[in-house]
């Protein structure tokens, strides 16, 4: 048997001074998880236990970037009954290469914790993206499917400005005030340009401080 890729990839990161617990955050799994990708091993080019094969694009980008796309978090999985599995929620705080701090925030739904770590970007200057996930409609689809919807605060906009504007909606805007999940669900649409139309029964989202 020999080291599978993801357990080849999490091994480099470690050596960069990545933990479980910053990987579970940045991949959107847990700890355990990655600590059964990282004892996952191959034989004859075919798993032969373990976990952490769907890892392998971000585990890459992470290592090869120092940084990794929300884009690139894999779809987790699903429970027997056919519902996606509970995303784990937590917030971990990490330093990029250039020391810079971000911080990851995931949750399943959990506003009042991504109203924490917005207003905690705020105090420190910071910018905000994120990936809100759900069932999307498209022009081509519109009775909808899963995906994912990803943002950043427009150009000109800082934290503070994204946390003013949750709070007090403009005209256009489609959610109440106060309503995060909504309101980052719907700024997310709005920069699709058309492509998607909307995004609902929120199942998820991620967001990154930095």
């Amino acid at each position: 048997m020999a080291q599978s890729e993801q357990a080849r990839l999490i091994a480099s990161l470690y050596g960069k001074g990545y933990s479980n617990k910053q990987l579970a955050a940045l991949t959107g799994r847990s700890a355990r998880y990655i600590t059964q990708a990282r004892d996952s091993q191959v034989k004859a080019g075919k798993a032969a236990g373990g976990k952490g094969q769907n890892l392998i694009p971000i585990l890459k980008q992470l290592d090869e970037k120092g940084k990794a796309s929300p884009a690139a978090i894999p779809e987790r999985r699903k429970t027997k009954s056919g519902q996606v599995a509970k995303v784990r929620k937590g917030v971990t705080t990490t330093t990029t290469k250039k020391g810079k701090e971000r911080t990851i925030t995931s949750v399943k739904k959990g506003p009042a914790t991504l109203r924490r770590s917005i207003k905690d970007a705020a105090s420190k200057g910071q910018t905000v993206k994120w990936t809100v996930t759900g069932k999307v409609k498209t022009k081509s689809d519109p009775p909808g499917h899963k995906g994912h919807v990803t943002d950043s605060t427009p150009g000109g906009w800082d934290a503070q400005t994204l946390l003013d504007r949750i709070d007090n909606p403009q005209a256009g805007d489609n959610w109440k005030a106060g309503d995060v999940n909504g309101a980052l669900a719907s700024i997310g649409v709005s920069s699709q340009h058309g492509a998607v139309t909307s995004i609902s029964n929120i199942e998820g989202v991620s967001l990154w401080a930095e």
